[in-house]
């Protein structure tokens, strides 16, 4: 299967709070490599720009569902898997707006679902760790050791925004 039909039935999701200074770099990069009709942009409450500026690609397929408040990224990427489900999309990837994960990198997870059966791929961070704060950092490194034991996996960041689950685990 080539990269470009698994990612139509793939939704990249993306929460976004207050990212006017990067929500449109990155669908202009997405729209580089996948239709944004595959794109849903979840504005969680942004008092800024956010959403605005995101409409402004909705004629050329982008989603976008805004969030009267702020429900935080995880209410507002359950809204995003609620979404997926309901329109029968494969699976998901979800990105965080701030520009952290390189969008072009989304090439790597469909090579990955070409070769290997997976349910979930998790990004790395690797070269930010350093410019993490301490807590942060060692909270990160405790979390993703006390995971990679439990699943038997060596996980590199289990922090990270940057994902690919299947709707089956979503369901």
């Amino acid at each position: 299967m080539e990269s470009r039909s698994i990612l139509e039935k793939i939704l990249v999701i993306i929460p976004a709070f207050n990212e006017e200074e990067n929500i449109e770099k990155l669908i202009l990069r997405l729209k580089k490599i996948l239709p944004l009709n595959n794109v849903l942009v979840i504005d969680d409450g942004s008092k800024d720009g956010t959403y605005n500026i995101c409409l402004k690609y909705k004629g050329e397929g982008l989603k976008i569902l805004k969030n009267d408040k702020n429900i935080g990224k995880g209410g507002a990427l359950r809204r995003g898997f609620e979404y997926a489900l309901k329109n029968h999309y494969h699976g998901v990837i979800t990105l965080d707006a701030d520009l952290q994960h390189p969008p072009e990198l989304i090439k790597k997870f469909t090579e990955k679902l070409k070769t290997a059966k997976c349910d979930m791929i998790i990004g790395s961070r690797k070269k930010e760790f350093s410019k993490m704060k301490f807590d942060r950092y060692l909270s990160n490194r405790l979390t993703t050791l006390f995971l990679s034991l439990l699943v038997r996996k060596k996980l590199l960041d289990s922090q990270s925004g940057f994902r690919y689950i299947s709707t089956k685990i979503l369901k």
